[in-house]
This record gives C-alpha cells, sequence and structure tokens, in this order.
C-alpha cells in the first residue's frame, strides 16, 4: 500500500461522522507540525476509531507515541510530519529534505526509514525504497508494514517470489496476514504457514 498524505487547514472534528477519516488525519498533520502533539494523539484515535484500517492514522499514532513517551525528541515528530505535509503538496524535493533530516537527527528511528521508504516507493525508486525497508526492519524487526512494502517490491520489481513470500510470511507471524493470503489463492508461496 502507497501511503500519500494529505494537509488541510483543521477542519472541526465532527466531519468524521461523515465518513471521511482525511479530514481528522490532517487536522492531527497540522496540530502535529505545531508541536501539538496530545491534539493530534486525539485526531489520530478518532480516526482509527472509526476507521481502524486507515494505515495513514496507524502510522501517524504510533510517531506521536514516540515522541509522547520520550521515545524521540519533539523535533523528530515536527519534521516527520513536516516531510508529511510536502509530500501531501506535491513539494518532493523539500519533502525528501524534512525525511533525511528526522534520520540525521535521530538515525536509530525506524519509521523515519519506513517513512522515507514509502516516499522512495511512491517516486519508483525502489532500490533506495527498498535499502529505507531493510533498515527499518533492522532497527525494528516487528515493523509489519515495512515487511509487506519491502515483499511489494520483491515480487513486482526484483521477480524473486521466494524473497515476497518471506516477507509476507513475517508479517503475518505479526498479525497481518492479507498478502500471503493473496499470494496463496494466486498459487504463489504455498509453501508458507498462514497463521490465524
Amino acid at each position: 500500500m502507497i501511503l500519500v498524505f494529505v494537509l488541510f487547514f483543521f477542519i472541526p472534528s465532527q466531519a468524521i461522522s461523515h465518513g471521511n477519516p482525511s479530514i481528522n488525519y490532517d487536522a492531527g498533520v497540522k496540530y502535529a507540525i505545531n508541536g501539538k502533539f496530545q491534539e493530534a494523539e486525539k485526531e489520530f484515535k478518532e480516526v482509527l476509531d472509526v476507521f481502524q484500517d486507515y494505515t495513514p492514522a496507524k502510522v501517524s499514532l504510533v510517531v506521536i507515541e514516540d515522541v509522547i513517551a520520550h521515545k524521540i525528541k519533539s523535533e523528530v515528530a515536527v519534521h516527520f510530519f513536516q516531510g508529511v505535509a510536502y509530500a501531501n503538496q506535491n513539494k518532493l524535493d523539500d519533502a525528501l529534505s524534512e525525511f533525511n533530516r528526522v534520520i540525521k537527527i535521530d538515525p536509530s528511528y525506524a519509521f523515519a526509514y519506513y517513512n522515507r521508504g514509502i516516499f522512495y516507493h511512491f517516486k519508483e525508486d525502489y532500490r533506495h525504497a527498498l535499502l529505507d525497508y531493510t533498515k527499518a526492519i533492522s532497527l525494528d524487526d516487528k515493523m509489519t508494514e515495512a515487511y509487506i512494502n519491502r515483499g511489494r517490491i520483491y515480487f513486482k520489481i526484483e521477480k524473486d517470489v521466494n524473497r515476497a513470500c518471506d516477507d509476507w510470511e513475517t508479517a503475518c507471524s505479526l498479525g497481518q496476514c492479507g498478502h500471503l493470503r493473496a499470494a496463496h489463492k494466486e498459487n504463489y508461496c504455498k509453501d508458507k504457514t498462514i497463521v490465524p
């Protein structure tokens, strides 16, 4: 799944009831850019209360929880979300600059590599995306989405079905089995186990 982030000006939270998760998500991004992490957390949680599988909110909530728990510096989160905002405005060079800045500030933060990997994936720079997904996994071996996205590149671009299946099996062991199930239906990854 390629994540595309959008930034709008603040719109009241009640809009979630209209079935549009991006309104609260966008408000959360704006709050995070301004260092208002508690408010951002509230917006991302409201999205996930209604749309449990909204990946941008899931990823953003992890970053927010990391800053609130003092696992990362505030400036890391601010630059992370500024990169997201630039990406949504199609200011791709600025977005990449922000993601690079996050990694420079905290080279041990797995989500920084994962997010930059998504950026490269979106730009079809698969070599750099693979490197970033692999680095994210090396820093956090429970980062399910990094396994899934790396598996997609192995499968579609590298034509390395075995490595793709390995990644999807790992993602499945961490609770996300959709890609492995889909591969089974297409007669791939038959030697891999789907954990219920």
